[in-house]
């Protein structure tokens, strides 16, 4: 079971440190500053209800009919425990209560994990572009799921 938190500038040491953990270039303490700056964006952190440790977080982005998924990421030891699932329904319910009914994001054609993820979740590969990762040799798969019923 998980808590969600809207993320404050309070919660960047946690944030970046999940980053870190998570990505080969992870996103900058600026970058993140910056999202959590953004009006438009949001970015919702995930802790453990036993433990209260932030185990992941989403970062998104809503313009109305439309979000996009920026980031997701979970802690190393926290993972194959249904983090990443619990904060993107998450996400989705409030985007929904937003009256979004399109949500888009990319993803690295060899990320399997968050595939299935994405799949597993309703969203569908709705193009690609070749040689947009690993300096021109992997290519970003573009999901996204529509129809989302507004307010539920």
């Amino acid at each position: 079971m998980f808590i969600f938190t809207f993320a404050t500038l309070e919660d960047l040491p946690d944030i970046l440190a999940i980053e870190r953990d998570s990505f080969k270039a992870p996103w900058s303490k600026e970058s993140l500053s910056s999202e959590l700056a953004d009006p438009l964006s949001s970015i919702i952190i995930a802790k453990s209800s036993s433990s209260l440790y932030p185990c992941g977080y989403i970062c998104y982005k809503i313009i109305p009919p439309e979000a996009e998924l920026l980031r997701i990421a979970v802690r190393s030891e926290c993972r194959q425990q249904g983090c990443a699932q619990a904060l993107l329904s998450e996400m989705i319910r409030l985007v929904q209560l937003r009256e979004v009914t399109t949500i888009y994001l990319e993803v690295s054609e060899i990320n399997r994990a968050a595939i299935n993820l994405y799949e597993k979740s309703g969203f569908s590969v709705a193009g690609s572009r070749p040689g947009y990762y690993d300096h021109g040799t992997t290519a970003a798969l573009l999901f996204c799921v529509t129809g989302l019923s507004v307010g539920d």
